[in-house]
């Protein structure tokens, strides 16, 4: 999803000033840095340093591992750790040197989010089928899997009806 906010931000106008990018896999945030125009950074305190807002993309279970990474030293944050609640987040920070959500960033910047992960998502349909790119984002027996799982069907008769609405006055 960071991923796809990026591009989208990127390709769009209104995004931030800059994009600086941090992976546990190196390689993967200096290629999304030179796909965005962006910066890589080596570790998570260098990146953190340097920015005015720090985007939690992490799978949930790698949540105490950053915050000790950051060890109380980060910038107002924004989550997009999928099933858990800002107190959680707090909570880690705070184990780990008092860091804690300073900022309820995801009110104040949640269309902006939701923008750029929607035209994220458009430009990577244009490259790569929707198959791969679910089994991309969607890890087995994890939370996205299970919340797609219950989409099925629902969102296809969701859309079929909005279409027969919208043509019955054609009728």
């Amino acid at each position: 999803m960071a991923t796809a906010m990026a591009r989208g931000w990127a390709a769009g106008e209104g995004g931030p000033e800059a994009m600086l990018f941090c992976d546990v896999e190196a390689e993967r945030a200096t290629a999304l840095a030179r796909e965005v125009d962006g910066e890589a950074r080596e570790t998570l305190p260098e990146l953190a340093g340097a920015v005015d807002a720090l985007i939690l993309a992490v799978k949930p279970a790698a949540l105490d591992d950053v915050a000790a990474e950051l060890d109380g030293d980060a910038p107002p944050l924004i989550s997009m750790l999928a099933a858990t609640p800002l107190a959680r987040i707090a909570e880690a920070g705070e184990q780990r040197g008092g860091a804690a959500v300073r900022y309820d960033l995801v009110s104040r910047l949640a269309g902006e989010l939701v923008a750029g992960a929607f035209a994220g998502a458009a430009e990577l349909l244009r490259k790569r089928d929707p198959a791969s790119i679910r089994n991309a984002v969607a890890s087995p027996g994890g939370a996205t899997e299970a919340g797609l799982a219950k989409l099925e069907g629902v969102v296809e008769d969701a859309f079929v009806a909005a279409v027969d609405a919208s043509l019955e006055p054609f009728r």
